[in-house]
């Protein structure tokens, strides 16, 4: 009866449910394959895994599999799957290792939920939203403590002013407790503020980095997925040259994802006008320096010299509606986590920016 019941939920469930071995070989499909992909279950056993998904999304799912045997997990991989009409459509998917005491060869079950268009671009925009909350509440962190900064030193030559003049009174026959008694109010006004304003730099100071464990490769891929409808709107070409492996890094993931999309998009926005829009995105890594470089080139207009000392200062922008803010912010992070950020303008046209990142030691 058992077996029936699972043949029934099988031929029923709205999901494709495979059965295949590490290498990607698929041993059995649920029938939903035909109704969402078109192929009928003997058709796509004709298939490895790998040959089926997008070859941008090929590294990530072996990868995928590769931490299920090191430590099984109920984790989510979102993937296109290419169709018996040869469009790409977006799958969620998890597997689960299963258990065959008849082979040796491990086996997996994987089950993969079609996610449609207009869902995949809301939870794209809700994305994209945060990412935008992110760097205006970092963007007003970094305005606000410069502000404090700069007002703390003319403060501080009020109440240097103000307490000379006091001293001068108290040694001189003006007695004049009218002046005195002002001149006594402004310091306690002064000191008052500057303790305000010290406050507030205080308030606004950087938390603490969340440092986690990650691979810099995927990082890249979350950011691609981020903005591929930019991309593709767009109509850029995007060329990946990541080095696999490479070692792994401690950062404060969300904040590395945040200089990564600021570079990118830096990089899309420069090539807007431009007849030949190609993006590279190359990580290697640095023996001599035990670091990780990570490189974004695109085929825009690039930038002059005046533009090259200027470009990271805060507030300093080429763009008519930008506030000058991204590349002084991204410099702070990366700065943060022990590495830096530069940028070379090609003779030939275009630009690369590039920023390096400490490996964790002993893990390579």
């Amino acid at each position: 009866m058992t077996d029936k019941c699972d043949s029934i939920m099988i031929a029923n469930c709205p999901d494709i449910m495979i059965y295949h071995t590490i290498d990607g070989k698929c041993l059995s499909v649920s029938p939903a394959c035909q109704i969402i992909l078109g192929y009928t279950p003997q058709a796509f056993k004709n298939y490895s895994l790998f040959e089926l998904v997008h070859p941008q999304d090929q590294a990530r799912m072996q990868r995928f599999y590769k931490m299920l045997l090191e430590q099984p997990s109920r984790d989510i991989l979102s993937h296109r799957w290419r169709s018996r009409d040869q469009n790409y459509d977006w799958f969620e998917s998890s597997s689960q290792i299963v258990s065959d005491d008849s082979s040796t060869e491990t086996k997996i079950v994987t089950l993969s939920r079609y996610i449609p268009e207009h869902r995949r671009l809301e939870k794209a925009c809700q994305n994209y939203a945060e990412y935008a909350d992110v760097a205006r509440l970092i963007a007003i962190g970094e305005t606000t403590a410069n502000i404090a900064h700069e007002l703390n030193q003319p403060l501080a030559a009020i109440v240097n002013y103000v307490g000379g003049c006091l001293r001068r009174l108290e040694k001189s026959h003006c007695n004049s407790k009218e002046v005195y008694s002002a001149l006594e109010q402004a310091r306690t006004q002064a000191e008052h503020a500057g303790k305000i304003i010290h406050g507030l730099r205080n308030l606004l100071k950087k938390r603490e980095l969340q440092l986690s464990t990650v691979t810099i490769n995927s990082l890249i891929h979350a950011i691609l997925n981020l903005i591929e409808f930019q991309i593709h709107n767009d109509e850029v070409t995007v060329q990946l040259q990541l080095t696999e492996p490479l070692p792994v890094i401690r950062v404060d993931a969300n904040q590395i994802e945040q200089v990564l999309l600021n570079l990118v998009r830096n990089a899309l926005e420069s090539m807007r006008h431009c007849p030949r829009r190609e993006l590279t995105i190359a990580t290697y890594f640095l023996s001599e320096n035990q670091e990780i470089k990570i490189e974004i080139t695109d085929s825009g207009e690039g930038f002059n010299e005046e533009t090259a000392q200027k470009m990271f200062n805060p507030f300093f922008t080429t763009k008519a509606e930008g506030m000058g803010i991204g590349l002084s912010i991204s410099r702070s992070i990366v700065k943060a986590h022990q590495g830096r950020l530069e940028a070379i303008s090609h003779p030939t046209g275009g630009a690369t920016f590039c920023f390096t990142l400490p490996k964790i030691h002993d893990e390579y």
